[in-house]
């Protein structure tokens, strides 16, 4: 919890600073809150940060969290060939 609130804080201070979102968002869906975490990292998904397809990653996980499996697997393919999570994609598709 108190890595959230400085997370937090520092993203509501400056919102592009994508290092803050992305683990801001991490951290919000680790505290239960996907629905919150998933609207920092849509828009992490949606532009060009260095974070883009870690968000993707993410985003299967907040919804695996869930057990909303047919959108975690849409997000998991989201996730291309040579990225950093993509090993990790491919083996948690398989076992959706």
């Amino acid at each position: 919890i108190a890595a959230e609130k400085l997370l937090a804080k520092e993203y509501a201070a400056n919102p592009n600073n994508s290092m803050a979102a992305y683990y801001y968002g991490i951290t919000l869906i680790q505290d239960k809150q996907e629905a919150k975490a998933r609207g920092i990292l849509q828009q992490l998904y949606q532009g060009e940060s260095a974070f883009k397809y870690d968000a993707a990653y993410y985003m299967a996980l907040s919804y695996v969290k869930q057990n909303d499996k047919a959108n975690a697997r849409k997000w998991l393919k989201n996730v291309p060939t040579g990225t950093s999570n993509y090993a990790k994609a491919k083996e948690l598709e398989g076992k959706l």
